[in-house]
């Protein structure tokens, strides 16, 4: 994605990059939005490892598991915003959906 918002930057603008349905998209932050960026300084060969790759699988599958649990057809949904979209639910109800039900 570095590249992609290399090429893609605009002054004052972020952007939503999507490579399922390639697109980039405007995103409005509100006013006083900072972003912080920082670097952990540690190295990582993500062609020899397969952490991201697990991180992607482990997202997908919990978007079948909460599209399932909420009775939709999950085969089809492939990320979360589409779950939200048939949920027709913000994002605070999509917080509360996922939010733990118990304390440890």
């Amino acid at each position: 994605m570095d590249q992609s918002i290399s090429f893609l930057a605009e002054e004052g603008t972020a952007k939503l990059i999507e490579f399922h349905l390639l697109r980039a998209s405007d995103v409005h932050l509100p006013e006083g939005a900072v972003f912080v960026i920082s670097n952990c300084c540690v190295e990582m060969n993500k062609a020899a490892t397969s952490h991201f790759n697990i991180r992607a699988v482990e997202c997908r599958i919990a978007n079948k598991m909460l599209a399932k649990a909420r009775g939709l057809e999950w085969g089809r949904l492939l990320k979360l915003s589409q779950v939200q979209a048939e949920l027709k639910a913000s994002l605070e109800e999509m917080l509360r959906l996922v939010a733990p039900t118990h304390s440890t």
